[in-house]
């Protein structure tokens, strides 16, 4: 049996054969025999730039996704700030994580947490953004008041007024 599968030009196709990752079909038609039904397709959308997928792991490492994606690798302590086309996107946590490339330019910064207060000269725009509170944490230190800054129970600083972002740890 041929099976047909159609992808757009802001999709891709996960093409997976008994369970398997076999790779990535571009935009067009493709006529797939499979007789036994063998075959699955996930047509994704390009457009979200972030692919959620349980198989992330494996698809990233296949290397099939070389010049379509970025593939963000994040220890315990890091987090990466996402951006696409200039405007803040979200914020990933660590973990393999692919980010599509062809819809929209993409940069990523990865930010070691171990600095704990988290600076940013876009840090306004940053914390506006629904779904950060999950990563950042936010102190506001009124004018006629100071702040105290402890890491593993050693002052590091004292915070003027203003508003402060923190990372929050896994757990938090």
């Amino acid at each position: 049996m041929l099976r047909r599968f159609k992808i757009t030009e802001t999709q891709r196709g996960l093409y997976f054969r008994e369970g398997d990752f076999m790779g990535i079909l571009a935009p067009g038609v493709h006529r797939i025999f499979d007789p036994l039904m063998r075959v699955r397709v996930q047509v994704v959308s390009v457009r979200d730039a972030v692919l959620r997928h349980p198989e992330a792991e494996v698809i990233g490492k296949s290397g099939a996704l070389a010049g379509l994606a970025e593939i963000v690798d994040l220890k315990d302590t890091e987090r990466a700030i996402v951006w696409a086309d200039g405007r803040f996107l979200t914020i990933l946590g660590p973990g393999l994580h692919i980010v599509w490339k062809v819809f929209y330019s993409i940069a990523i910064e990865v930010v070691d947490i171990r600095t704990v207060r988290f600076e940013h000269e876009k840090l306004a725009l940053i914390l506006q953004s629904p779904g950060v509170q999950s990563h950042l944490g936010l102190l506001s230190v009124e004018s006629h008041q100071k702040a105290l800054l402890f890491v593993d129970g050693r002052l590091k600083e004292t915070l003027d007024p203003g508003v402060y972002a923190y990372w929050k740890q896994a757990g938090q």
